[in-house]
This record gives structure tokens, sequence and C-alpha cells, in this order.
């Protein structure tokens, strides 16, 4: 034990594993919080999905054609009527429009036809997708007519509904289903290869980065189409002419398992029979089908019938110089949130942003509530020392000759008996206001450094309000801290420098021990040479004696 304790290199060896073991559960601890995003409500969200119906249109060639493919633009919602199985015969393309005004503003009927495209076959166009990073309609053929178009989907222009090319992005493969997810910017396809129905994930240059076994379609016989969202596929197996109605299935990627089969539960009369055809996610948590509608006298139509499950939203909040509502973890769709702050002693609200833009922040002064929330928010709020939200008045330049001048300021000094030169604050003032007044317009750094600015100057002037404030604020300074730390992946660093720590500790004890090593050889040298020169001055004296006696 002694030894233990008396051994430098042993002692570091036990400081190094203590540091090893306190960075791991820093980063235990912090580095496995992962920021908050939007998500749906768990699987309980996909239980009870019900449906409304929205639209309905006259298919163009009833009743030999049906709807076959459907995807959303941000202009359009967009048809695929396959008007027959031969290679020679175009289908339909049809766009109608998504919101009550056009591209460039203009109104117009929701839902209402803006244009439609006849001149390209799209083979049995099994559903279809469009990429918002790319601007392009990707379209699965679903059954080959050619070799040419095997392993292949046919790419179109979402605004001019032209076909533009064939790409072939699976070789070898019958591709039957495809769907975009822009979250995850990738691609969720469903092909068969050798006889075996595959789904393939895809990056953004089509490489297969994943491949599952194909969802349950049961209830049904086969696929119409599928959605790709998040962890989650949702497909409508064919039901048509079973007798057991329409359904929707849902599945879970990671898990490899369907969680629901939720019948469609659209209502019908006499003869009336429905065939869920294609699905796509329009906003997060809302999706659309387009159905083939069988009417009584044997004629078809398109419908489109629109879901909202329950779905989490986020909330984002800054403070500068101040303390507020820590930024929410889940907030359901269609639900208020509000945000409370204060400033720190000293401090002042001088701007509020709301998702990137200005409101009136004397309106909102203690707090702000959003209501009905649809979609994920932020807010930023900015607090500055007290008057730095006004500008000083310009100083006026002296007229006259220099003497003049000289002589009037030397008279205003000498006019009390001890002239105390000050630093005029609104000459502060003035600087920090305009760029407090621009600081929303600068990079994230800038307003950085004009934060640390105020505080080092608020600590300068006003030490007193600086610790009173930090010391009134502690649990919101610390939260703030820990909210920070957590965005700035800050296990991640000490853990790097921790490593590096010990990289250093370990060559600085090696080091140590040569050197130590070479101290105690040379050490072992010099004894060496002295009890060689004793025992020589030991034989002299001896031979001495010896002569005298």
């Amino acid at each position: 034990m002694n030894r233990l304790l008396m051994n430098p290199f042993l002692r570091g060896k036990r400081l190094l594993a203590l540091i090893f073991v306190i960075i791991s559960l820093i980063a235990s601890v912090l580095g496995g919080a992962v920021p908050v995003s939007a998500s749906f409500a768990g699987d309980e969200a996909f239980s009870d999905i019900s449906w409304d119906l929205v639209m309905k249109d006259s298919l163009v060639h009833t009743p030999t054609s049906a709807v076959q493919a459907f995807c959303a633009t941000d202009e359009y919602y967009i048809i695929i009527e396959n008007t027959a199985k031969t290679a020679t015969t175009p289908d339909v393309v049809s766009a109608y429009y998504r919101y009550d005004h056009d591209a460039s503003g203009n109104p117009v009927d929701q839902y209402s036809l803006a244009r439609r495209v006849e001149d390209f076959d799209y083979e049995h166009a099994n559903g279809m997708t469009w990429n918002p990073n790319t601007d392009e309609i990707l379209v699965a053929p679903y059954f080959n007519n050619g070799k040419k178009s095997r392993g292949c989907v046919f790419v179109m222009d979402p605004h001019t509904l032209e076909c533009k090319e064939t790409r072939k992005i699976l070789p070898g493969c019958l591709i039957r289903a495809i769907d975009y997810d822009a979250d995850a910017d990738r691609y969720a396809v469903l092909a068969l290869k050798n006889r075996i129905l595959k789904l393939y994930i895809l990056d953004n240059r089509f490489k297969v980065v994943e491949t599952h076994n194909a969802p349950d379609n049961s209830p049904g016989t086969y696929y119409q189409d599928i959605c790709l969202t998040g962890d989650y596929i949702l497909t409508p197996p064919f039901t048509l002419g079973m007798g057991i109605g329409n359904f929707v299935n849902i599945h879970s990627v990671s898990r490899a398992t369907k969680i629901y089969s939720v019948p469609l539960g659209i209502p019908l009369k006499g003869s009336e029979r429905i065939e869920g055809e294609a699905i796509c996610e329009t906003e997060p948590g809302i999706f659309m089908m387009a159905v083939n509608f069988f009417k009584k006298n044997g004629t078809r139509e398109l419908r489109l019938y629109r879901s909202t499950v329950p779905y989490y939203f986020t909330v984002g909040v800054t403070v500068a110089n101040g303390s507020a509502t820590l930024a929410s973890e889940k907030v359901l769709r269609g639900d208020d949130y509000t945000i409370d702050y204060e400033p720190y002693p000293g401090f002042q609200l001088t701007s509020i942003l709301v998702d990137g833009k200005m409101i009136d922040y004397e309106a909102w002064a203690e707090a702000y509530t959003f209501t009905d929330i649809q979609e994920n928010h932020t807010i930023e709020i900015n607090y500055t020392a007290a008057g730095l939200g006004q500008a000083a008045p310009a100083a006026p330049i002296p007229t006259g000759s220099v003497e003049e001048v000289l002589s009037e300021r030397s008279q205003n000094y000498t006019q009390t008996e001890e002239a105390t030169i000050m630093p005029d604050p609104d000459a502060i003032i003035t600087a920090d206001s305009a760029a407090s007044r621009t600081a929303s317009e600068m990079p994230a750094v800038v307003k950085f450094l004009l934060a640390i600015g105020e505080t080092a100057e608020l600590l300068v002037h006003e030490p007193g309000t600086f610790f009173r404030g930090l010391a009134g604020n502690t649990g919101s300074v610390i939260r703030l801290l820990a909210a920070g730390l957590l965005k700035a992946r800050l296990p991640f660093i000490i853990l790097g420098a921790g490593t590096l720590l010990c990289l250093v500790y370990i060559f600085y004890v090696r080091a140590e021990r040569e050197r130590r090593r070479k101290a105690a050889l040379r050490k072992r040298r010099f004894l060496r040479e002295q009890i060689a020169e004793a025992e020589q001055e030991l034989t002299d004296t001896e031979m001495s004696l010896s002569y005298l006696f």
C-alpha cells in the first residue's frame, strides 16, 4: 500500500482511470440527450384514422380508366389516370390547385383543375412522389411494357406535367411503388427482384442504404402505393371485390412489423364501391388519399380524402440577458403554448422575434402565446442594459477658433472646485443602441459578441447590479447553460478534451518515468565511480601503512 502511494506512476494510472470514469459518466448523462424534433404522437396516433372527403372529379376516360398515382407539390395535387394497359395509349395527368391561389398569388378555386396533359404512357403508373429539393416527380411503372424501363422510374416536370426522362435507379428490378421522405432526404422503393419483393431505402443519389422485407399487405392481395414518413410506412392494400372493405396498413420500418390495419370507414350506398389507390403526406401528420369511386351506374370518379393524425410540434426558445420558459418537448397539434419571460436586473426588453419576424414587443412584454399550433415555432427574446434602447442625441460641433474653443472648455472645467472627467454614458449608448437595433439582422456570432460586450460593460460600470442579477437568477442561468450545452454537444467536447488530456498525461508519465530511469542510471554510475575511488584510496592507504611497518 505504501509502495502504491509513493509511486507516482501507479498513482497516475489510478488518476487516469478516474478521469475516464468521470468522462464516461458526463457523456452518458449529457451526450444521450438528442434535440427534440416534431414527431407523431406514438403508434396510437394511427389507431383510429378517419377520412374526410375534400374533392371529387370525373375521370376523362371512364369507365375504362382508373386513378393509379397521386402526389402533392407546393402548387398542385397531381393525379395520373391510367388509360389502358397498352404501351401506345398515353395516360392522363391532371393538376388541381392545392391552395386558393396560384403560384403568382392570383386567387383561384381550391381543388379546381389547373392543367391537364395526355401525351405519355406511364405504363401502370403505380405510385409517384415529388422531391422538393430537385423539383421533379418520379413515377413508378409497376408493370414493364419493355426491357427499356426495367429498374427505371419516369421523371415528370411538376409544372408542365411532361415526362422529361426515364431514369434507371434499381437495375434488374420491377419497381412497384416509390415515395420520398423530405425530412430524411431519402426514398422508399418497393421492388421485385428475382421474384422476391423487397423494400429498399435509397439515399438522394439512389444508392441503396437499407434493405427490408416487403411490408405485410394483408388484408389484401397486392400493394397499391407506399407512403414513408419517419419510421412509419402507410400503404393501402388492394381489397377491391374481396367483400371486406378498404384498409390502410401502418408499418414500422425499424421494428419490421405491421402496427395497425385500419378500415377506411368511408360510407357507401347500395352498389357503390371504392378502391383506396394512392396515398401521400401533404403536411406533417396530414395525409391525402386518392380513391377510385365506383358509382351505381358503372362509371368511376376521382375522390380525394384527407386525414389528420395526432402530431407533436416543438417551440424553440432563445433569450438574451433574461430567463424564459424552456423550449417545449411536445406540443400537440392544435394546442396553445405560452412562453413566460423576464429580464435580469438592470436589463429591459428591446425586441421579440417570432419565427424570425419582429413583433410588437410592448404588446407582449411578459409572455407570448402560440395558438392552434400546426407547425414548429421559434421565439427569440432580447433584453439589453437599461437605456440601450434609445440613441443619445448627437453632440453639437463646436465653432470658432481653436483658442476660443480651448478657452471655453477650460472655463467650464474651472467653474467647480474640482473638475471630474467621467465617461459620457450616452456616447457609449449611441453605438450599442445602433448595434442592438440591427442585431436581428446580424449573424449569430456577431449577436453573441454584442451580448458579451453588454455584459462586460455592466460588470465594469455596475458590478453590484451584475452580481445581484446573477445571484437572483442562478436557476435560470443553470437552465440556460444546460440547454446551451446540450445544443452544443458539450459531452463530445468534454470527451475529446478529456481524451486529449489523458493522452498528454500518458506521454507525461512516460517521459517522467524515462527521466527518472536515466537519473537513476546516472546516479548509479556516479556512486560506482565514488566507490571505485574510495576503494583505490583504501588500497593506497594500506600500501602506505605496509611500508611503515
